[in-house]
């Protein structure tokens, strides 16, 4: 299949010349999420090439997660259950329950910065009409 390793930080980059103009590329839904502080220099050249990565066979499973995109990193760590107790609105709002999440200035830039991927088809669908126009 005509596949692509997209990266949120590269959307702007995808090659898109050639493309029919009833091919949609979906960006929104789930995308992997990998902590970036968690990827060596390997796994990242991986995670950003390869259409074959699979976090559990990198031993990256508990660094990893589904992500959805339109979102935020605090919102995909809340709904993997980052922080027990805290899921939904009802709980987050709730008393203080706002202070259980930490605060970037103690725990730093690296529990917050996430690498994002997902394959995206680079190829117009076959029932697409303006496909066998030249």
């Amino acid at each position: 299949a005509n596949m692509r390793v997209c990266g949120l930080w590269l959307l702007l980059l995808v090659p898109i010349a050639g493309l029919d103009a009833c091919a949609d590329i979906v960006l929104n839904g789930p995308w992997l999420a990998c902590r970036a502080s968690e990827l060596d220099t390997q796994q990242t050249k991986v995670f950003q090439e390869s259409l074959d990565f699979h976090p559990t066979a990198m031993g990256l499973s508990s660094s990893c997660m589904t992500m959805q995109v339109p979102g935020t990193v605090l919102s995909g760590l809340l709904a993997n259950g980052t922080f027990p107790g805290l899921w939904n609105d009802d709980t987050l709002w709730y008393d203080d329950n706002l202070r259980r999440i930490p605060d970037i200035s103690e725990s730093g830039a690296a529990f917050y910065t996430f690498r994002f991927r997902r394959l995206v088809p680079l190829a117009p669908p076959p029932d697409c009409p303006e496909r066998d126009q030249p």
